[in-house]
């Protein structure tokens, strides 16, 4: 709904009557070549309550003098249902014919019956005007209502005018010579002009900016912009030239666009405000106000629209009020922006107020009150979008700030390994932005994963070749140096999965025995390098065979065993697996190492940090690895606590929740792959991977265990390749151009007849649990992240063409 109507329809509470006024002023017309009069001061007017008056009824009251005193000096008479009759005597008192116009300067009434009555009492001249009659009837072509008259040499007349309207009458009537009329009508264009041609610009650049950015805070704007313009432009009488055969449309579509500004204003005012969350009782409101403005704006269309107009009143003058109130509590509350907003709508009211001065009598400028609205209503556009510019200055500005702050958290990543005591300092600031980073991480775990199995792999079938010992020794230190790094990314993508809640734990029956046993196996090396010894010490009551998850167990104690190894020097390590009570089961890892302080026990488990600046230094590390120990020790029910003496040792208890389990058939985790390596010889294997390097690495590792390998360089090509040939086994990447794993697994499934039972694998760089539940939920039987090695791409072999026993 639009403001305007306010002024117009408030009048309906003020001159509404029943009450006939009159002037005993005649106008009498001098040599004066040209002429605009108001006739204000000359015109008598009678309220027809029945609408049923004649002109002959008319003129019978006049000729009675039947009229009164004109009591407010004003030809506003509101919203009313009557027929406003207004008579005026005009005296041309030259000796010549006058050619004058009368105008009717109010374009919105319905109807206008302009009679010119001669001295003898005659009609001599009658015109019907107003929105209810065809504009192409019209004598003179105008926006408002104008009637030629013919008056005579030393002649006396009497002009005798009937109005009717739906909405608000304002009668401001003018007797003028044609070039009077031009000018003024000239003067009126102009302003006209510059309104619209303000309106369109602000309509088209805040469209243009929605094309741009498809916020819809600009399309609400333009919609306001242009429901109010069409409003405007219906009130000042431009719009029936475009339906000139349906008048009726005139009077209805002043609310129908008036309703449709109001509503998008609503929603314009509610963003750029942000009620939503910073005012919500003002949010209220304004949607209460947007639910109410958009049906009437069909409503308007069925609703008589006398009624309507007092639905406007009734609706309005709250909604004008509340909407100036909720921008001066945004204000209030701190909000700047709100700034443009109050002086904006500020000047609509005062424009507001001074319209309703003019229907109280207060000045005689009620004419001008289509100019004042335009001009203020001018500034409430150009305040609003001065906003819509603030705002965008804004978001640039965030958006510079969002940018320097992810360069920012790249530089950290960056120089942490350099500067890893200064971390300390900042180490309660990372704990907030780490949930943050956490995404970031897990996502470059993927791109860092593809070219590591690449190095890795192509080490590993290096050193098969042969190679003088030199080379031999150099491929050892840089395959150990890979398999490191790659367990630095394993920590943080761990990390990362913990922090966002997205780390699942299995629950499979395994080995607790065989399990430590690989684990003293694994260190052997280091053990036998530092000249330290590894015992395992198990208590008669615990169980062989657990329940869990086999692999996060694994990750703690190797995390723990080799933080054992690094801080020890002399002497070894002793592995204790206990039984406190029924449902737990304690681990404990002590060594003879360096032990640590008292005051850095508790630091320990915290993230990025060690017990000693000078800890990076001389041993290495990120200090990640005892905080994911901990974090899991959580997730299994458990704990992961610390006991030392400085240098006397340590020794790190780990507990867990303990579910005893039932031996498995087979423990093929135990079984030696070295002695079995023939039994892959004659597999017939489809590899569908994109990528060269690893193309390459499979290859190689699937030559080595005697594996028949045909590959597909994506996967519309293994579909192709699918149709044509049987396998025992498709290794599946998941990422790949044309066709991505994920389909091509679910349409040979479904379409390739060869192989629609043939076991298909995951072999992907994606290692968050979620993409291996995607992979199962595709069809894929197994999942093998990259990068792996010829001992799990064997096991894999072997497990899935049923010859693991």
């Amino acid at each position: 709904m639009r403001y305007f109507l306010v002024g117009h329809l408030f009048l309906s509470f003020i001159l509404c009557s029943n009450v006939i006024y009159a002037s005993n002023n005649e106008l009498a017309l001098s040599a004066k070549k040209d002429f605009r009069i108001a006739l204000i001061d000359y015109v008598s007017t009678y309220d027809d309550a029945s609408s049923s008056l004649s002109v002959d009824d008319a003129l019978t009251l006049i000729s009675n003098n039947e009229f009164k005193d004109h009591q407010s000096n004003s030809l506003q008479f509101g919203l009313t249902k009557s027929s406003i009759w207004l008579t005026a005597t005009i005296v041309n008192n030259t000796e010549s014919t006058i050619f004058s116009n009368l105008e009717i300067n109010h374009p919105p009434l319905v109807l206008v019956d302009i009679y010119l009555v001669n001295h003898n009492g005659a009609i001599q001249t009658q015109f019907t005007l107003g929105t209810s009659a065809p504009y192409n009837d019209r004598p003179v072509s105008s926006r408002n209502h104008i009637a030629p008259l013919e008056l005579k040499p030393n002649s006396r007349y009497q002009v005798l005018v009937r109005v009717k309207s739906g909405g608000s009458i304002i009668v401001p009537m003018y007797l003028s010579t044609s070039r009077s009329l031009f000018e003024h009508e000239h003067f009126s264009q102009l302003v006209m002009g510059m309104f619209y041609g303000l309106a369109l610009g602000m309509i088209i650049y805040n469209f243009f900016l929605f094309i741009i950015t498809r916020q819809a805070i600009y399309l609400q704007y333009v919609l306001y912009a242009l429901g109010y313009s069409l409003n405007m432009a219906s009130l000042d009488g431009l719009l029936h030239q475009f339906w000139p055969n349906f008048p009726a449309w005139e009077s209805r579509s002043l609310y129908v666009f008036s309703w449709f500004s109001g509503a998008f204003l609503c929603l314009f005012i509610r963003g750029m405000l942000q009620t939503k969350t910073e005012a919500p009782k003002c949010d209220k409101v304004l949607l209460a106000f947007f639910f109410i403005s958009l049906p009437f704006c069909f409503l308007s269309l069925l609703i008589d629209t006398a009624i309507m107009g007092k639905i406007n009143v009734l609706v309005l003058t709250p909604f004008i009020l509340s909407v100036f109130t909720i921008t001066v509590i945004r204000l209030v509350q701190g909000y700047k922006a709100a700034i443009y907003f109050v002086l904006g709508i500020g000047a609509y009211c005062l424009g507001l107020m001074f319209i309703i001065a003019g229907a109280m009598n207060l000045h005689e400028y009620y004419e001008q009150a289509p100019n004042i609205l335009k001009v203020t209503e001018a500034i409430e556009m150009v305040m609003f979008a001065i906003a819509l510019a603030q705002r965008i200055r804004t978001l640039e500005t965030k958006s510079k700030t969002s940018q320097k702050e992810v360069e920012l958290v790249k530089a950290e990543a960056a120089i942490k390994a350099k500067y890893i005591e200064k971390i300390s300092e900042t180490n309660k600031l990372l704990e907030h932005a780490i949930q943050a980073k956490s995404n970031f991480l897990a996502n470059m775990s993927h791109e860092i994963r593809t070219p590591m199995n690449g190095i890795l792999g192509m080490v590993e079938l290096t050193q098969d070749t042969q190679l003088n010992t030199e080379q031999q020794q150099y491929l050892k230190v840089a395959y150990r140096s890979g398999k490191t790094l790659l367990t630095l990314i394993n920590d943080i993508l761990d990390f990362s999965k913990i922090d966002s809640g997205k780390l699942d734990l299995e629950n499979i029956d395994y080995n607790i025995v065989h399990q430590l046993d690989d684990l003293k196996n694994l260190f052997t090396l280091q053990l036998q390098d530092k000249n330290l010894y590894l015992t395992i010490e198990k208590d008669a009551n615990v169980p062989d065979w657990v329940r869990g998850d086999k692999t996060r167990v694994w990750q703690v104690l190797s995390n723990l065993i080799g933080n054992a190894i690094k801080f020890t020097d002399s002497g070894g390590i002793t592995i204790s697996v206990a039984q406190p009570s029924h449902d737990q089961l304690a681990i404990s890892v002590a060594d003879t190492g360096i032990g640590i302080k008292p005051e850095a026990q508790d630091k320990i488990f915290s993230s990025f940090t060690q017990a000693d600046n000078s800890t990076s230094r001389q041993y290495g590390g990120t200090g990640l690895g005892l905080t994911i120990s901990k974090k899991l020790a959580k997730l299994m029910h458990g704990d992961l606590t610390v006991e030392s003496q400085e240098g006397q040792g340590s020794r790190f208890i780990f507990t867990l929740a303990l579910v005893e389990a039932s031996a498995s058939q087979t423990d093929n985790e135990c079984i030696d792959l070295d002695v079995i390596a023939d039994d892959c010889a004659g597999i017939k294997v489809l590899l569908a991977e994109d990528n060269e390097v690893n193309r390459m690495v499979a290859k190689g590792m699937f030559k080595k265990l005697g594996v028949v390998l045909e590959i597909a360089n994506d996967g519309q090509e293994a579909l192709t390749k699918c149709s044509e040939k049987t396998f025992d086994l498709i290794f599946m990447d998941i990422q790949m151009p044309n066709m991505d794993g994920l389909t091509a697994t679910r349409l040979i499934l479904n379409e390739s007849l060869k192989n629609q039972k043939t076991p298909i694998i995951a072999m992907t760089a994606n290692a968050m649990n979620e993409d291996k539940a995607q992979c199962l939920e595709a069809g894929m039987k197994d999942f093998l992240p990259k990068p792996f090695d010829r001992k799990g791409l064997q096991f894999i072999l072997l497990k899935w063409s049923k010859r693991l026993s």
